[in-house]
């Protein structure tokens, strides 16, 4: 989580801000953050189908957050 949080830092201080301050403190607090329709619904689709494919063929499996 550091590195997602350092990579949003430096992301906003290098290309303004790509989120929300609440989020980012969110993020930082160690909660999960949801931002709807942050990605175009063909690209969610894309990015599911791929993660489905992926645990059919056993590369990850699946953990309770």
């Amino acid at each position: 989580m550091f590195a997602l949080v350092a990579f949003l830092t430096i992301a906003d201080n290098a290309f303004g801000l790509l989120l929300p301050p609440s989020v980012i403190g969110t993020i930082q607090a160690g909660r999960i953050a949801v931002l709807h329709d942050f990605l175009p619904e063909n690209e969610v689709s894309q990015l599911r189908a791929d993660a489905i494919d992926l645990h059919r063929k056993g590369h990850y499996s699946t953990d309770a957050l």
